[in-house]
């Protein structure tokens, strides 16, 4: 919280135990972008997180990713549903501009989270990657986001 009133910082993503369970003490003006994890057989894990509940649609994320993020393997977004279907979400997980139409046409998020999809093979962010990476998403699909 701190940090967040130090630094101007208005959306919070929560990863892990502990951050997920103390959300609800962060000021109502502050957003979450809250993690839940998926399997390989494209299973939601923390589901019965009973802090779900603080979460409010008007305000809150939730982020679907791989249970180990940063991995660059492609979610199982077989059963990607939000719990309430007002809550805005994102997809993560092994997406790159050869998965990323897929994934939108599937999940229909209302935006994706790339990390390593656009890396070169130092590891570093590749301007180019990123543009190839937006060029592959078909706007009028998405245009009612």
């Amino acid at each position: 919280q701190a940090i967040c009133e130090e630094t101007g910082i208005k959306i919070a993503q929560l990863h892990g135990d502990k951050s997920r369970n103390q959300h609800q003490y962060l000021p109502e003006a502050i957003a979450r972008i809250y993690v839940l994890h998926i399997d390989k057989n494209g299973n939601q894990v923390n589901t019965n997180d009973s802090y779900l509940s603080f979460l409010r649609a008007e305000r809150d994320f939730i982020l679907f990713d791989n249970i180990c993020g940063g991995s660059g393997k492609l979610i199982n977004s077989v059963n990607i549903v939000p719990m309430d279907k007002n809550m805005r979400f994102f997809v993560a997980g092994g997406l790159s501009k050869k998965t990323v139409q897929s994934v939108l046409n599937e999940t229909d998020p209302y935006g994706v989270d790339v990390s390593s999809g656009v890396e070169d093979s130092d590891s570093k962010k590749s301007f180019e990657m990123i543009r190839e990476f937006i060029g592959q998403v078909d706007y009028e699909k998405q245009d009612s986001k």
